[in-house]
């Protein structure tokens, strides 16, 4: 869902939306898509995807910069179960 302050641009066949008299490419991955696009506090410009923020056109290079996908953290190495060894000889255990 795109919010009521947003402006919204559809991203054609090659991947891209036009933003300010300039093309942007975005992602082939959204064509046909509708994105938001809302302004920030610094003056760039935040694309939205549904409620996923894509990344932010900067006002200068008017490029998108993409945010990166959140890396998931680095899980501990689980202790393995021990290899099964050949059962013990009782005659051995004296």
């Amino acid at each position: 869902m795109i919010d009521a302050d947003h402006a919204v641009r559809k991203v054609r066949s090659n991947g891209e939306i036009r933003w300010g008299g300039e093309m942007i490419f975005l992602s082939e991955a959204l064509i046909g898509e509708p994105v938001g696009i809302a302004e920030t506090q610094a003056g760039d410009w935040l694309v939205r995807f549904a409620e996923i923020d894509l990344g932010i056109i900067d006002r200068r290079s008017k490029k998108l910069r993409r945010f990166t996908a959140a890396r998931p953290p680095r899980h501990q190495e689980t202790p393995r179960p021990a290899a099964k060894s050949a059962p013990l000889d009782p005659q051995e255990l004296r």
